[in-house]
């Protein structure tokens, strides 16, 4: 559980960084679940925080709709409806939990 939210917390501080640098030019998405879910498979593959933050820079709309996307996971993990990953591999990248937690809420709408 702790690896979870600490990677949403490194995520939000990248996020509202970046935000705070672009305020002006920060878009109002609609909401995705096909955008979210494309960023999260980008987003997935970030070993660092570095290449995470150059991801967010690179598709801010993409991560305004995982955010949105992590908002209603978080929901259903606080209320026991999703299930954090328990079998983790032994090598994973930095937001391997969390990108697995928002991929499994947004192909649950799809059901």
């Amino acid at each position: 559980m702790h690896i979870f939210y600490n990677q949403v917390h490194d995520f939000c501080t990248l996020m509202l960084a970046e935000i705070a640098g672009q305020m002006s030019k920060v878009p109002e998405p609609p909401a995705s679940a096909g955008v979210a879910l494309a960023f999260t498979e980008k987003f997935l593959l970030c070993p660092t925080l570095d290449s995470a933050r150059e991801c967010i820079q690179k598709d801010l709309p993409g991560a305004l709709n995982f955010a949105m996307a992590l908002d209603a996971a978080n929901r259903r993990v606080a209320n026991g409806l999703l299930a954090l990953p328990r079998d983790l591999p032994p090598s994973q990248t930095r937001f391997y939990v969390l990108c697995s937690i928002v991929q499994e809420h947004l192909r649950s709408l799809r059901r």
